[in-house]
């Protein structure tokens, strides 16, 4: 990591949920709350700051984190019901990222709330799904023109108005088709990884993974932390088997790449080792010069590092397949 380093070791010490308070010094406050807003870790920065700080620097994150945690425990009333409508109808459906990993893979549940629920559900489920949230008065949000839900396998529903609860549809986790040309991420893919248990160990971390590298571009440092929680969550049978997973899921150069970066950036060494084992040679090399520690952390503004994750999305289309 370059830039201000110092900076940097803060914002990530203090978004690693394991790791103890750091001090932040008095002039670098304002600017880490405003990282650490950009970067969806306001939770877990928050609580780590709100005993040891006091200033009114804090006082915009924690509104912003008040906000968050009405809409979290919202969602989870909703989640709740929509889960025994799929268990009900024995529909092949399960909710997946946010809530499943506040409860699976955060001591402290609040480090990590949803501002949505997303549902991973093979075609018939869908269809059953959309009727569902019709019945319970949302409405399929989609663009006036140039609409591309059917494209991207993933679909928008919201009710109420003001702050509106939002449940998303994925056929798929691979939004881009350019990508689902070489690999996939449906609920059938999640169930062969899981045994059928989405919420086995090995799941959860390749969920985090295809999240951060297919469903997004590293634009923030959350995506990350769910991987590195991910990967804590592997006992050392599961880690040895990661990269005959990624190798079979053709999730080599994305798992690679997550364990690289949360090597760099949370200092999780046995990850490195577990990702040189993935892939290794050039397609090691292009990754690792394009998608850096410092194009993570300066996703949120940075157009350099805009620039680097969309070459790493073109490696992904061409040296990953």
């Amino acid at each position: 990591m370059t830039g201000n380093r110092h900076l940097d070791e803060i914002l990530c010490a203090l978004a690693d949920p394991e790791m103890e308070t750091v001090a932040v010094p008095g002039n670098l406050l304002p600017v880490l709350v405003d990282k650490a807003r950009a970067h969806g870790v306001a939770p877990v920065v928050l609580r780590k700051l709100a005993e040891s700080q006091d200033s009114i620097a804090l006082d915009d994150m924690r509104l912003d984190v008040e906000a968050c945690i009405i809409m979290t425990l919202k969602l989870r009333l909703l989640a709740e019901q929509i889960t025994r409508f799929v268990e009900d109808n024995d529909l092949e459906a399960t909710i997946v990222k946010g809530p499943v990993f506040a409860e699976t893979l955060y001591a402290n549940r609040g480090d990590r709330p949803f501002t949505d629920l997303d549902l991973l559900c093979a075609d018939d489920a869908r269809l059953r799904l959309r009727e569902h949230l019709t019945d319970a008065g949302f409405v399929h949000a989609t663009r006036p023109v140039f609409d591309r839900s059917d494209i991207r396998q993933e679909e928008k529903w919201a009710r109420g108005s003001g702050p509106q609860l939002v449940v998303e549809l994925h056929g798929n986790l691979v939004h881009y088709p350019a990508l689902r040309r070489r690999t996939s991420f449906s609920y059938a893919d999640m169930m062969r990884i899981g045994g059928s248990d989405p919420k086995a160990p090995l799941c959860l971390f390749f969920t985090a993974v295809a999240h951060a590298a297919l469903g997004h571009k590293f634009h923030h440092l959350r995506l990350l932390v769910d991987v590195l929680q991910a990967f804590r969550n592997l006992d050392e049978a599961a880690r040895g088997t990661i990269a005959d997973m990624a190798r079979q899921t053709r999730l080599r150069i994305e798992t690679a790449s997550c364990l690289r970066l949360i090597a760099e950036l949370f200092g999780e060494d046995d990850a490195l080792e577990v990702a040189r084992r993935v892939v290794q040679g050039l397609t090691w090399k292009l990754s690792a010069s394009l998608l850096t520690a410092r194009s993570v952390l300066d996703a949120p503004e940075g157009a350099l590092s805009r620039v680097r994750r969309h070459g790493f999305r073109f490696v992904q289309m061409t040296v990953g397949r």
